[in-house]
């Protein structure tokens, strides 16, 4: 009888090849994933920052606030600072919820 090579894969060593990808793709995917909410929850932070930004310069120029987009909400405070004569404590709050209630402040001093 003639000896006959066999070349190519069992099923086998096809089977453990899948799930070792399958796994690696679940891996992967899971990463993209918590990617793609950390992206969008530090998209939220940044578009919070400028609007509370853009609320000081206003407030500070003496301007009405601008209308902020549907899902945040921004508020100004001015009042004297520490019995300083002239000097005003200026805060602006953006407060916006994605799953949770969040709100940003910022706080400067100004000169009247």
């Amino acid at each position: 009888m003639a000896q006959r090579s066999i070349t190519g894969f069992t099923l086998v060593e096809v089977m453990v090849a899948v799930v070792l990808l399958s796994v690696v793709a679940l891996g992967l995917t899971a990463t993209l994933i918590s990617t793609q909410r950390a992206l969008a929850v530090s998209e939220k932070w940044m578009r919070a920052t400028q609007f509370a930004a853009e609320g000081i310069e206003q407030s500070r120029a003496g301007q009405s606030l601008s209308v902020v987009p549907d899902g945040f909400a921004r508020s100004v405070r001015i009042a004297p600072w520490n019995g300083h004569v002239g000097v005003l404590r200026l805060e602006v709050t953006v407060a916006w919820n994605d799953g949770g209630a969040r709100s940003l402040q910022l706080t400067t001093l100004v000169r009247r």
